[in-house]
């Protein structure tokens, strides 16, 4: 349906504006992303990240940003102490005797916590099950504390904490840019006059648009990511004393033992006599003949004792001369 314009602007001033705002637009989105900054890519996201169609994990959301340190933007000097994001995950595993008591009992604690379980993972009554908890980031060391609490022990535990203040700083910025020349797109859109002008701001503007959803979704991904954190919790059971000295028995792993310590004395015994030939006989024979030089110069120095009487037999001189 024809509509009047309210204003008239000439072809060639509106190919002049469009192509004034497709240079504005690439200079925004490469000082948002830093000199070193790949066309089509988000800083920090694995795998580069197109702007159009980003990357998504198993999940269908945005991959994290791996832990390079890189600061994108001067994001992380732009945020306050109070304002940082982080991401903050952890893993714990604990032994207890009652596993399917125990993963009730996680279960609880996570809606206590105001968070829920998102996966979960369970084999028969007395094997192992996993959790997944997600529950707000202040409560993470409550849930950590609740866990050591139970009717167990725990066996393994581990934590991490993943500052995304730049990134989420990052997209942000580009958001804004990029809803900037959406509306810049909508005015010239209002502006066009031809078939050709019209279809040539609608592909930038559908371009465009794309890029919005693209990020909108990683600071979605990011924002829940921060609100909530992760805890992986692994229930084993308890082993029984006869089972576990069954595991703790193997007869292949004794015997491999043995032979490898049969095989150290033999090398050592190689070892020795392999020393003795080489360093053990010719130093004996240098001492030997050490000892000897010794031996004959001491002789020709030691004074020669006197010629002694030969002395009378006892009875001979025990009888009184006639």
């Amino acid at each position: 349906m024809w509509r009047p314009l309210p204003v008239k602007t000439s072809r060639p001033a509106l190919l002049v504006l469009i192509a004034v705002l497709i240079l504005v637009l690439s200079a925004c989105s490469q000082a948002a992303s830093g000199p070193d900054a790949k066309p089509g890519e988000v800083p920090g996201l694995t795998g580069g990240g197109a702007v159009g169609a980003p990357e998504r994990d198993v999940d269908g959301l945005p991959p994290v940003p791996g832990d390079d340190g890189a600061n994108f933007g001067g994001g992380e000097e732009q945020a306050g102490e109070a304002d940082r994001s982080i991401i903050r995950t952890g893993e714990i595993t604990v032994e207890v005797e009652n596993v399917p008591e125990t993963v009730g009992e996680v279960r609880a604690l996570a809606v206590e916590l105001d968070g829920f379980i998102s996966n979960s993972f369970q084999g028969e009554v007395e094997e192992m099950a996993t959790l997944t908890m997600r529950i707000p980031a202040d409560r993470f060391d409550d849930a950590i504390a609740a866990i050591h609490e139970l009717d167990g022990e725990v066996k393994a535990e581990a934590t991490n904490e993943e500052d995304v203040t730049a990134v989420v700083i990052d997209i942000e910025a580009r958001l804004e840019n990029l809803r900037a020349a959406e509306a810049e797109y909508r005015e010239l859109l209002d502006r066009a006059e031809t078939v050709e002008d019209i279809l040539a701001i609608q592909n930038q503007l559908f371009a465009v648009r794309g890029e919005i959803e693209a990020y909108e979704a990683q600071l979605e991904y990011y924002t829940d990511a921060v609100d909530l954190a992760t805890l992986t919790v692994s229930i084993i059971p308890t082993p029984e004393p006869v089972e576990q000295a069954t595991e703790d028995f193997d007869p292949a792993a004794i015997a491999e033992e043995a032979v490898a310590s049969l095989v150290a004395f033999g090398q050592w015994l190689v070892s020795a006599g392999i020393w003795l030939l080489i360093v053990g006989i010719p130093a004996l024979i240098v001492f030997g003949i050490v000892a000897f030089v010794v031996w004959k110069l001491f002789r020709r120095v030691r004074p020669a004792r006197p010629p002694q009487p030969p002395q009378a037999p006892a009875s001979e001189a025990g009888t009184p001369a006639e």
